[in-house]
């Protein structure tokens, strides 16, 4: 099942929601990838690419917080850090058992749900708290 981006998951820091429609463009990529059964050649770029995006991104949404102070940022990092770990186990998974059914499934739960559930949860109360600071571009 794909994720869908909709106006409604922006946080109002353009780069962040662009970053987020790459995020959400990629992990459809990905699902549709394993769903399809491709060969494991074919899923490893898709993962390494989620995977370097994902540490890009966080980084540069944790240069903001350290810049503008951002009383969430324990809570919101700690997010960021369950969701490394989780996607690295399981690409590690994938890469030793292949797409499997049971795969496809974490990994859809944890793209999928993780990634909408923050999106709308803890990065909308980042954009918000960047938006009373007056910052809008990265630090």
């Amino acid at each position: 099942m794909p994720i869908i981006w909709t106006p409604k998951l922006a946080v109002g820091v353009d780069q962040i929601d662009e970053e987020h429609r790459e995020l959400f463009d990629r992990v459809n990529r990905l699902l549709e990838a394993m769903q399809a059964s491709k060969a494991k050649e074919e899923l490893q770029p898709l993962i390494g690419f989620l995977a370097d995006y994902v540490n890009v991104h966080f980084s540069g949404e944790q240069a903001l917080m350290h810049a503008h102070r951002y009383p969430g940022a324990p809570e919101h990092l700690a997010q960021h850090a369950f969701f490394v770990t989780e996607f690295k186990a399981m690409a590690v998974e994938v890469q030793r058992s292949g797409p499997t059914a049971l795969m496809t499934i974490k990994l859809n739960k944890l793209l999928c749900d993780w990634l909408r559930d923050h999106v709308s949860s803890t990065d909308r109360k980042f954009g918000e708290f960047l938006k009373t600071v007056g910052a809008t571009a990265r630090a």
